[in-house]
């Protein structure tokens, strides 16, 4: 009797498990963000957040809790009850390069949370003044071999993708550059259309408006292909950087105790919105590309981006900063 009642019982589970996951969501859901509004991560996950509300009929919030590079807002998702109503949307360089730079950081992705999705891919952009001195890639390499050390780029911070990019585009042309960090792209990329530095790495949204206003040029996209919102932009391998391929992405994220099927149904729901063309040009808008990679792939990218900005670094000295 007792293992009749024992086989009904583990029956009974089975049959739950996927209605609880049919049934989810039931109440809002929230979409936690490490970094301040209006930034590649934030964007990324406000166009999510509003497409998910329509197809689930449940408010999807993204909460904005930015410092300490997204550690504050992993820190309170990873803290959150794993019951799927607690997302994380994060940006590469939190995922697979904060571990290795802040002293005492928790390491959340590795830890505390797994992937759903990737959700875009965001090119980046070495820019130089419209009107100085370095109006080719060629050139600055040229210019930097004879000056080592001595020519000055800025980037959105120390540890920031546009630093990393920066130290892998130093490593694969056999230069040395002086980082001059800034606290922002913003900031960044105005340093150089003011001529503060010739040459920085920028997120495209943040060079757009500048090269429109003929401030600065772009002498090279990081990606391997060039984007279809501005088609004109040559990419670093084009212009003989050979390979040269750094970019910066969000992804989707919930806590290791989140149940299987409602992770396979947040993914499955997500992939379904980013082949929409009305959200495929919203990310274009930002030089990005809607996303629609496979969860082991995206896995994969995980892990290889991880060893590579390890190893990135390593070697700039950049740990424990």
């Amino acid at each position: 009797m007792k293992r009749c009642f024992a086989v009904l019982a583990a029956a009974l589970i089975c049959l739950a498990a996927p209605a609880y996951a049919l049934d989810y969501p039931t109440k809002p859901v929230r979409i936690m963000v490490g970094w301040a509004p209006g930034g590649i991560a934030d964007v990324a996950a406000r166009i999510i957040a509003n497409k998910l509300t329509e197809k689930w009929g449940r408010q999807v919030i993204v909460e904005n809790r930015p410092g300490a590079s997204g550690m504050i807002a992993a820190g309170v998702a990873a803290r959150a009850t794993p019951d799927g109503y607690t997302l994380m949307l994060a940006a590469s360089p939190e995922v697979t390069t904060t571990p290795f730079i802040q002293k005492g950081v928790s390491n959340y992705f590795a830890e505390d949370f797994k992937p759903v999705i990737l959700v875009s891919v965001n090119p980046m952009a070495l820019i130089a003044k419209a009107d100085g001195p370095y109006q080719s890639v060629k050139a600055l390499i040229e210019a930097a071999k004879k000056n080592p050390g001595k020519i000055p780029y800025s980037s959105s911070g120390v540890g920031s993708a546009p630093h990393l990019a920066g130290e892998v585009f130093q490593e694969m042309t056999g230069i040395k550059m002086q980082h001059v960090p800034y606290k922002g792209g913003a900031p960044a990329a105005l340093a150089v259309a003011t001529g503060e530095v010739p040459v920085g790495f920028a997120a495209v949204p943040g060079a757009v408006p500048l090269v429109k206003g003929g401030k600065i040029r772009v002498l090279g996209l990081t990606t391997a292909h060039r984007i279809p919102s501005e088609p004109d932009w040559p990419t670093l391998a084009e212009s003989g950087v050979s390979n040269f391929d750094y970019t910066v992405w969000t992804g989707m994220f919930v806590q290791k105790g989140v149940p299987d099927e409602i992770v396979k149904k947040v993914g499955s729901d997500i992939a379904a919105i980013l082949k929409q063309p009305d959200v495929i040009k919203q990310f274009a808008v930002l030089g990005a590309v809607a996303a629609n990679e496979p969860l082991a792939a995206f896995t994969q990218r995980i892990k290889h981006d991880t060893q590579i900005n390890a190893a990135i670094v390593h070697k700039a000295h950049l740990e424990n900063q």
